[in-house]
């Protein structure tokens, strides 16, 4: 199955708080979902699915799986 990749805006108080994270599953703007954040984890909200150019600026092995959506949550779109 293909992977997506969607810039997700993180729940934690640091500068750089936007990551690019994979998932198999389409997801939508607005969408919250559960992330991996190094040894911890945490929520995000899907801000939009990542364009090819900024796909090209990372490194595709480094980019971690979403742990799934947050079922039953309501959409911030």
């Amino acid at each position: 199955m293909k992977n997506n990749y969607y810039q997700v805006a993180v729940n934690i108080p640091i500068l750089k708080s936007v990551y690019t994270y994979a998932f198999n599953e389409e997801l939508k703007t607005g969408d919250l979902v559960n992330i991996p954040l190094g040894k911890r984890k945490s929520q995000g909200v899907i801000l939009r699915e990542t364009n090819e150019d900024e796909l090209s600026k990372v490194k595709i092995d480094k980019i971690k799986a979403l742990e799934g959506k947050i079922e039953n949550a309501f959409s911030l779109s």
